[in-house]
């Protein structure tokens, strides 16, 4: 199995910059064929923008044969800027998650939320003690779909993130074995375990291994297209 498509994966290649303005940004990249493991010469453009309190993220891709996409955004949120996420308040508008094995690898079972620790829907205020270690996708819908929104994350500061989204499913990482990291940060504090909360929209992990999972198969003359939305407010 892979995780971000290994060690080769767009996460470590040198994006080209297509287009600069004061508010939007284009990166584009080349992945040749076989790369990683995958099909295909596959196109990608990423482009951010701003748009008042919102940064809006669309990501194309296309390829010259049969292969998988399963691209996901991958930032660390801490609305506090307090060394980890105690304090704040995470909601998760999904009723299903996917149950995973001991390599975090899903297992098939798509489970209701209902009951468990991961239920999220009515917003949970997290702490290092009391709140269930995450590392799972959350199953937003069983397709892609117009612009939802899906995640909440309220600092204790009261500045809050809607994550909005095209993707059927969402993972949500709150970096319980993220090693501590020598560089410091803007305000020269390192950063550790649970420094912050990944908020990553997707498809379903390791869908080729399980049918009744959204598809990631992408054709020639088909274009990957996914969008997610970061709006900020307060109060």
């Amino acid at each position: 199995h892979t995780l971000h498509s290994g060690p080769g994966g767009s996460h470590a290649q040198l994006w080209r910059i297509e287009a600069a303005a004061p508010h939007r940004l284009r990166l584009e990249l080349d992945l040749p064929d076989g790369l990683g493991g995958f099909p295909g010469h596959r196109r990608i453009a990423a482009e951010y923008a701003l748009n008042g309190a919102a940064l809006d993220l669309t990501i194309q891709a296309d390829t010259d044969a049969p292969t998988l996409m399963n691209l996901a955004h991958h930032p660390y949120w801490n609305l506090d800027g307090r060394a980890d996420w105690s304090g704040h308040r995470l909601a998760v508008s999904a009723d299903r998650f996917l149950p995973t094995t001991p390599e975090h690898l899903p297992t098939g079972e798509v489970r209701d939320v209902t009951g468990t620790p991961y239920d999220l829907r009515g917003g949970q205020v997290l702490t290092r003690d009391g709140t269930v270690a995450l590392d799972h996708n959350y199953c937003l819908s069983d397709s892609r779909r117009p612009l939802t929104p899906a995640v909440r994350l309220t600092g204790a500061s009261g500045l809050s993130l809607e994550v909005q989204t095209t993707e059927p499913g969402v993972q949500i990482y709150t970096a319980g074995g993220l090693a501590p990291v020598a560089c410091p940060t803007h305000d020269g504090i390192a950063y550790g375990p649970h420094a912050g909360i990944a908020i990553e929209p997707q498809s379903w992990p390791d869908a080729p291994n399980h049918p009744a999972f959204p598809s990631i198969r992408l054709d020639p003359g088909q274009v990957y297209r996914q969008q997610t939305r970061y709006l900020f407010s307060r109060g």
